[in-house]
């Protein structure tokens, strides 16, 4: 039965209240003080810290990390963990405690702690192929604000291997340390490290520098694990000595399927309530290049204890050019896609360092047009229609396919987003002249960047990518 406008009003008003003095909900037990690590050491010499291979987490490939005025730094974390499984009434438990654990850990940050700007963004790596996608689009941002970014290698054991394992393939001596063999670890770990971070110790590779923030980020399988750490309640369980949050913030990026809790545990089904970003006293908001799942859909939250937002972009791929690297033919059917997915992973960093520093509540979210069978609808042009707009979708000169085919990269038909350039009968079509071009893009940037869509950097980007154009097209 459908309640009168004055009755949804004040349940509305009575459940904000409920939020502002009522206790978020923790799933994995009491609050607790996060342990520290044990040992923080740099791994053997090996073969160096690897910067070509993009299998391996932290691959920095062509950034020149010393131009910026950034050093690059390796250790070995080690510590005991606990590993948990579900009860029978599904709450978190412990399962086995204190098991030792080695991990990686790669830090990037200013040469001169007076650069820094007091926000460190850690990413869990992809726990299955170790690559860091968050940093491959963001690092741009990261370096021009003097922020700290810390990769940690997590684990999620697929067919016997790993991120781990592949590491250690990568590189037997320098990775000989590594001691992680249970999917189960990356919970406390995560919050170990965390925690570590903001700690005044000389153990803390960052001792030198004063940290403001910490906010986590991942993508896919990496986006994946923190869907768990917040729905699971590590957040809540893991604190800072004062009972203050150890990460002030998520970006939790198209997270894959839910992971395991432990290694043996069963998967957690659609219909579980833990599948959508539980609310937390840190805002979170998750980033989408296609529909996120139902089961996973939730609405905004703008109350103190529940701050979220979702946004899905139109025209993105869940991996381009910039997160899977190579140039060329890469084997695919359609061209990769160039669609400048890094420029809406910046902006909503920066939204979240707003929103949690500041209070500056982002717009609502931005979910993608769907068709009653719940595909997504097209436009004319055969791109998607609602979502985040872009000048690539709003003044298009191709159409972009989100899951390309045919072989290499693209095998799985998944991975490789693609595009198919309009010929030159439909961009003079669409576009009187070269000019008319510019203009009708000059002038949507300029309303994203005031939307904060576009951050200044970026904005420039497009127009003058924009003016080296020969769009439309001389037939």
């Amino acid at each position: 039965m459908q309640m009168c406008r004055r009755t949804e009003w004040f349940v509305s008003v009575l459940l904000a209240v409920i939020a502002l003095v009522a206790p978020v909900p923790a799933s994995a037990g009491p609050a607790t003080d996060a342990e520290l690590p044990t040992s923080i050491a740099p791994p053997p010499a090996g073969n160096g810290v690897p910067v070509s291979s993009a299998s391996v987490a932290g691959a920095a490939g062509a950034v020149d990390l010393a131009a910026q005025g950034y050093v690059e730094e390796e250790f070995i974390v080690s510590g005991a963990a606990n590993v948990y499984r579900y009860g029978a009434d599904g709450a978190v438990e412990v399962d086995r405690e204190g098991v030792s654990y080695a991990t990686r850990i790669l830090i990037r940050r200013p040469q001169s702690p007076r650069r820094f700007s007091g926000n460190v963004h850690v990413e869990t790596s992809h726990p299955q192929y170790g690559i860091n996608v968050v940093w491959s689009q963001t690092f741009e941002y990261l370096l021009a604000n003097g922020d700290a970014y810390v990769s940690i290698t997590t684990r999620r054991t697929t067919d016997g291997s790993s991120a781990v394992e592949g590491m250690k393939g990568f590189d037997p001596v320098r990775y000989a340390p590594l001691d992680f063999t249970e999917d189960g670890l990356n919970w406390d770990i995560i919050g170990q490290v965390g925690r570590l971070l903001k700690t005044e110790t000389p153990d803390n590779p960052l001792r030198d520098f004063d940290v403001e923030r910490l906010y986590a980020s991942g993508w896919s399988g990496g986006g994946a694990l923190l869907l768990l750490y917040i729905s699971d309640g590590f957040h809540d369980r893991a604190r800072m000595p004062d009972g203050a949050p150890i990460f002030d913030g998520y970006l939790v990026g198209e997270p894959s399927g839910y992971p395991r809790i432990n290694s043996t545990a069963a998967e957690l089904p659609e219909s579980d309530e833990r599948q959508q970003v539980q609310s937390r006293d840190v805002p979170a908001i998750s980033l989408h290049t296609r529909p996120q799942e139902e089961y996973r859909r939730r609405p905004d939250g703008n109350r103190p204890n529940d701050r979220y937002r979702v946004y899905e972009v139109a025209g993105a791929a869940h991996a381009d050019i910039r997160a899977i690297g190579g140039s060329g033919d890469l084997g695919c059917t359609y061209e990769v896609s160039r669609f400048p997915m890094h420029h809406l992973f910046k902006s909503t960093l920066e939204r979240l360092d707003a929103w949690a520093a500041r209070d500056e509540t982002p717009p609502r979210s931005k979910r993608l047009t769907l068709d009653r069978d719940g595909s997504v609808k097209l436009d004319e042009h055969g791109n998607p229609r609602g979502g985040v707009r872009t000048t690539y979708t709003e003044v298009p000169t191709a159409r972009y396919v989100a899951e390309n085919s045919g072989g290499g990269i693209c095998e799985s038909g998944r991975l490789g987003g693609g595009q198919e350039p309009f010929p030159a009968e439909k961009l003079a079509s669409l576009y009187k002249s070269h000019d008319d071009y510019v203009r009708e893009v000059t002038r949507l940037v300029k309303r994203l960047e005031r939307e904060g869509w576009l951050l200044p950097a970026d904005a420039r980007a497009v127009r003058e990518e924009a003016a080296r154009s020969d769009i439309p097209l001389v037939r």
